[in-house]
């Protein structure tokens, strides 16, 4: 029906039939590399983790099978190799938090704000102002006379 509108300003056709769906795209979240390396180094080692979990499995079944001493020998070593695997993933995620809390820099405040009111304010400067006078007094004055 509106083929023909379309055609004219260029757009596209592509209107959900009623009672379909459609989602937004998802928006672009810029990442940094190390972010980048993290989630791929995740990524990989949850999937040699799980991959290895299979065919670990798989690994016990063929030794129990053959019986044979160097089968079990081969098995104890992947499993000891899967277990390494989840060694490193816990030591990912260490290094992880350790980066997110050098790389997150501390907010300062600069400014101060003093809440009350003006009285409050002048017994707050009285009162460090005689503690200063007290540490002062409580410091000997030596003095290094020539002649």
């Amino acid at each position: 029906m509106f083929s023909a509108l379309d055609k004219t300003f260029g757009l596209s056709s592509n209107v959900p039939a009623v009672g379909e769906t459609t989602f937004p795209p998802e928006p672009i979240v810029e990442s940094t590399p190390i972010e980048d390396d993290m989630t791929l180094a995740r990524n990989t080692l949850r999937t040699l983790l799980s991959q290895g979990s299979d065919a670990a499995e798989k690994i016990l079944s063929i030794a129990q099978d053959s019986e044979q001493p160097r089968a079990f020998e081969v098995a104890s070593e992947f499993l000891k190799s899967v277990s390494d695997v989840a060694k490193d993933l816990m030591e990912l995620q260490k290094r992880r938090k350790e980066l997110e809390t050098v790389v997150k820099p501390t907010k300062i405040g600069t400014q101060n704000v003093f809440v009350g009111s003006t009285n409050e304010l002048f017994k707050a400067i009285r009162e460090q102002a005689q503690e200063i006078t007290v540490e002062a007094q409580d410091v000997e004055v030596v003095s290094h006379e020539q002649t």
